[in-house]
C-alpha cells in the first residue's frame, strides 16, 4: 500500500487550517480587506507547495504508466487494424449477397408482373367473348399472383451478427433551423454553440446584442504570488 510521507501529510493538515482561519474571515473594513489579500497570497502560495509536493510524488508513477502505455498501444493497434480488415471483409461480402438477393427478386418479380398482366389481357378478352367465368377466374389468378421473395444468400454465422448503426447528416442548416421554427424539429435537435458565443461576449463585453442570447458578466478576484 503506497504511504504519505510526513511532510506530505504535513501540508494537508496546513491546508486544512487555511480553510478553517478562511471560513472566520468577515471583511468589513480596509485593514481586513488587506489582511483577507495577505491571507489569500499564503493560500495561492500553499497550493503552489501542494501541488508541487502531489508532481513530486506522481511523477514517477505516471512515467512507468507512459512506459506500459506505450509498449501496449502499437500492439493493440495492430488488433484494431486487424477486426477492422475482417470486419469490413465480412460486411463486402455479406453487401453483395444482398445485392445479388435484391437483384434475382427483382427479376422474379418483373416475371410475376409480367405474368399478372397477360392474366389480366386474357380475363378482358374472354370478358369480351362472353366468357364471364372463365375472365373471373383468369382475374382472380392475377390479382393472387404471390409476391416473389427472395431469401437471404449470406450463411449465418455463430456468434456473428450483424447491426445496423443509424446516423444523421445536415444537408442544410437554414432549412433544419425553418423547420425548427415550423416546429416540425424539436428544439433539441439544435445546440447553442457556447464555445462560438463565449467568445463573442468575451470580444464584444456588453456590446453584444445577439436575438436570444444575453452577454453575462461575472467578477472574481485573482491574486498572485
Amino acid at each position: 500500500m503506497f504511504e504519505i510521507s510526513p511532510e506530505a501529510q504535513q501540508e494537508a493538515d496546513s491546508a486544512r487550517q487555511m480553510l478553517e482561519v478562511a471560513r472566520e474571515y468577515d471583511i468589513e473594513s480596509p485593514e481586513m480587506m488587506d489582511a483577507a489579500a495577505n491571507e489569500l497570497k499564503a493560500i495561492k502560495g500553499k497550493a503552489r507547495d501542494l501541488e508541487n509536493r502531489r508532481l513530486s510524488m506522481t511523477r514517477p508513477l505516471d512515467d512507468a504508466k507512459k512506459q506500459i502505455m506505450d509498449f501496449f498501444r502499437q500492439p493493440m493497434q495492430y488488433l484494431v487494424d486487424a477486426e477492422g480488415i475482417i470486419k469490413r471483409g465480412m460486411l463486402a461480402y455479406q453487401n453483395e449477397q444482398e445485392r445479388l438477393r435484391r437483384a434475382e427478386e427483382a427479376r422474379l418479380r418483373d416475371i410475376a408482373e409480367k405474368e399478372r398482366q397477360r392474366l389480366e389481357r386474357q380475363a378482358a378478352k374472354a370478358a369480351e367473348q362472353g366468357k364471364a367465368e372463365k375472365a373471373e377466374d383468369l382475374r382472380e389468378r392475377a390479382e393472387s399472383m404471390p409476391v416473389p421473395v427472395v431469401a437471404h444468400r449470406a450463411p449465418q454465422v455463430a456468434g456473428i451478427s450483424t447491426r445496423e448503426n443509424w446516423s444523421a447528416e445536415v444537408t442544410s442548416l437554414r432549412e433544419l433551423l425553418q423547420g425548427v421554427l415550423d416546429g416540425k424539429v424539436p428544439e433539441v435537435a439544435v445546440i447553442a454553440d457556447m464555445k462560438v458565443l463565449n467568445a463573442q461576449a468575451r470580444s464584444l463585453k456588453g456590446a453584444m446584442n445577439y436575438p436570444g442570447v444575453k452577454a453575462v458578466c461575472e467578477k472574481g478576484i485573482s491574486a498572485r504570488v
